[in-house]
């Protein structure tokens, strides 16, 4: 199987400090790097399509992006797996540290085409998406899951996501553990986020 995750965001092949540093002293040799990266993953991808080497990963028990179900209902067409039957996973937790215009300007465009090629889009994982969801939605129209991580703003997330995409909320760590004290913040979370009229809630 074909992980149907996309990651263009460069901080392994320059580091991240120096990819933060690009979008200052070196814009133009950056975009260069990111374009270069994006085609680099879509010859990848692409390759993997024409040699049949996907697997489906939309049934009741496929997990997708950081923790959700990729169960969409239907049957699974006959013949070989395609891009455009599957979910595609991006995200740019490495870049938190950068403004929302400069994730707009250097990572999200590269990372759109790719996800364009699948027919469901996944966004997000432990990365607070409050400040850049609005430059993310305009431009994936095939989206249909984010991540909210516990560090985002659950009600900000709750209200821009709210009645057309699922909403993930991630647990923290803390909450993974097994405990009374433990499963009951997880419940109070679950409620609380609930109440603020997220579009489905997945745990």
């Amino acid at each position: 199987m074909v992980d149907a995750r996309v990651d263009v965001n460069g901080d392994q092949t320059v580091g991240l400090e120096n990819l933060m540093l690009l979008m200052y002293d070196q814009p133009e040799a950056l975009h260069r790097l990111m374009a270069w990266l994006r085609d680099e993953q879509m010859n990848f991808i692409t390759w993997c399509e024409r040699e049949e080497l996907l697997t489906r990963n939309d049934g009741p028990s496929d997990g997708v992006g950081s923790g959700g179900i990729g169960y969409m209902g239907g049957d699974s067409p006959n013949g070989p797996c395609r891009l455009s039957d599957l979910w595609g996973l991006s995200e740019s937790q490495e870049t938190v540290g950068v403004s929302p215009e400069m994730f707009a300007e250097f990572i999200l465009p590269y990372q759109v085409p790719l996800m364009q090629k699948f027919k469901y889009a996944y966004y997000g994982c432990c990365e607070p998406l409050e400040q850049r969801i609005d430059h993310i939605l305009p431009v994936m129209p095939n989206l249909r899951a984010v991540s909210v991580a516990p560090m985002a703003d659950p009600e900000k997330m709750a209200a821009k996501l709210a009645g057309r995409y699922v909403y993930y909320r991630n647990r923290t760590r803390r909450m993974s553990v097994s405990g009374s004290t433990n499963r009951r913040s997880a419940r109070t979370s679950a409620v609380h986020c609930a109440r603020r009229r997220a579009s489905r809630l997945r745990w």
